[in-house]
C-alpha cells in the first residue's frame, strides 16, 4: 500500500487564527503580502467586519485595495469576471493577495478567482455554515443556479476567523454547518464500505481523515442534542469543527466519489428554482438516506431523525428538496450519477424514510 496518494493531499490552510476581532491579526497578515490587495466580499458579513475594524481604528478597506462584491449565482463566468475586475491576469506582478470576506458563495467564487490568477488566498468567513473557508474545492453553478462542477483549487494560505461575528450569526447557519460537517463521517463510511473495505486499507492521509471525521461527528452530535431550543452555542470547538475540521476531511480522503447526501444537494440545486433550504439543511436530510445505505441500525436512524426534527429540518424528500416533480426517474438517475450509486438502492432508501416513524 502506498502511504501517500498519487498527486499528494491537502491538509488545509497554512495558518489559522481565531480571535474575537481581527483588528490586529488582519492588518498584520496583509502586511506580509505587499500593497496589491484584491478584496472579494459578501454583503452583511463584510459590513459587520468593516464596522468592527473601523471602530478599532483600522482603515478598511485597506488603502489601494480593489473591492469586488459577489452578486448572483457562483458561475465560471463570474470567476473570470471577478479576476478581470481585480486586474488579475495571471502574469507576474498583476496581483499580491486575494482576501475573501463572507459566506460560502463568496468564498467559492474568490477561491476559484485566486486559483485562476495563481494568487495566495486569505479567507475571513463570517459564519460557520460550511467548510468553504478552508476546503480545497470551489463549487460552481450554472447561470440558472444548477450544479456545474466542483473545482479543485489551491490550498488556502491563511484563515482568519472573527469569533464575535461568527458567533453572532443566526443559529440556523451554525446548525446547517453542523450537519454539513457531520456528513463527512457518514459519507466516508459508505465509501469505505463500498470501495475500500477497511480504514487500514486507506493511504495514511485518508486514515487521518477517517479519524478526524469520526471525532467531529460525535462532538457535533453531542452539542446538537445537548443544546436548548434556540440555544446552540457557537463555541470554538463547533466553529472549528464546521470549518477547518470538515475541510481537513475533504482534503485528505481518498479520491473516490461524492457522498449520497452531497449528491442529493446537487440535484436539489438542479431542480429547485428558488431554494428555501441552506446547503447543510439539505445535506442533513440526505444523511438519513446515507445512513440507510450504510446499513445503520434502527436506533441510529431514529436518533438522527429526531435530531433533524429538533432543528425543524425535513425527514423525507419533500418538494423543498426535490422540486414539484418529486423523486422521479430523472431525479434518481441524476442523483445516482453524481455519487456512483445504484438508482434502485436510492429509490428503496427514499421509500423507507416515511416508514421510520413506525420504528420504536
Amino acid at each position: 500500500m502506498d502511504l501517500l496518494p498519487s498527486g499528494g493531499f491537502a491538509l488545509g490552510p497554512g495558518r489559522i487564527v481565531i480571535d474575537d476581532g481581527l483588528d490586529r491579526a488582519l492588518p498584520l497578515t496583509l502586511s506580509g503580502y505587499g500593497p496589491r490587495v484584491g478584496l472579494v466580499v459578501g454583503g452583511v458579513g463584510h459590513r459587520l467586519l468593516a464596522g468592527e475594524l473601523r471602530t478599532a481604528g483600522v482603515a478598511w478597506p485597506p488603502p489601494g485595495a480593489i473591492t469586488v462584491p459577489v452578486p448572483g449565482a457562483v458561475t465560471a463566468e463570474l470567476v473570470a469576471d471577478t479576476a478581470a475586475q481585480l486586474g488579475w491576469t495571471g502574469e507576474p506582478g498583476t496581483a499580491a493577495v486575494d482576501v475573501i470576506v463572507g459566506g460560502g458563495k463568496v468564498l467559492d467564487v474568490a477561491k476559484a478567482t485566486g486559483d485562476l490568477a495563481t494568487v495566495p488566498v486569505v479567507t475571513v468567513p463570517t459564519s460557520a455554515a460550511t467548510c468553504a473557508c478552508a476546503a480545497t474545492l470551489s463549487v460552481l453553478y450554472t447561470p440558472s443556479g444548477g450544479y456545474a462542477t466542483a473545482r479543485q483549487v489551491a490550498t488556502v494560505r491563511e484563515l482568519l476567523i472573527p469569533r464575535r461575528i461568527v458567533s453572532a450569526a443566526p443559529e440556523r447557519l451554525l446548525v446547517a454547518g453542523a450537519f454539513d460537517a457531520m456528513a463527512k463521517y457518514l459519507e466516508l463510511q459508505w465509501q469505505l464500505q463500498e470501495r475500500w473495505g477497511a480504514t487500514d486499507a486507506l493511504p495514511w492521509p485518508a486514515q487521518l481523515a477517517a479519524g478526524v471525521a469520526e471525532q467531529i461527528h460525535h462532538q457535533i452530535a453531542e452539542r446538537l442534542r445537548g443544546a436548548a431550543p434556540g440555544g446552540l452555542a457557537a463555541d470554538d470547538v463547533l466553529i472549528l469543527a464546521n470549518t477547518v475540521g470538515a475541510a481537513l476531511v475533504t482534503g485528505t480522503q481518498p479520491p473516490t466519489r461524492t457522498g449520497v447526501a452531497h449528491a442529493m444537494y446537487y440535484m436539489h440545486r438542479n431542480r429547485v428554482a428558488e431554494p428555501q433550504l441552506l446547503h447543510g439543511e439539505v445535506v442533513g436530510t440526505g444523511l438519513l438516506v446515507q445512513l440507510i445505505l450504510n446499513d445503520a441500525p434502527d436506533q441510529q436512524l431514529l436518533a438522527f431523525r429526531e435530531l433533524l426534527q429538533r432543528y425543524g429540518l425535513p425527514t423525507v424528500l419533500d418538494a423543498r428538496i426535490t422540486g414539484p416533480d418529486g423523486v422521479d426517474d430523472a431525479f434518481l438517475a441524476g442523483w445516482a450519477g453524481y455519487c456512483d450509486a445504484d438508482p434502485a438502492a436510492l429509490a428503496a432508501a427514499v421509500q423507507r424514510l416515511p416508514q421510520l416513524t413506525q420504528l420504536h
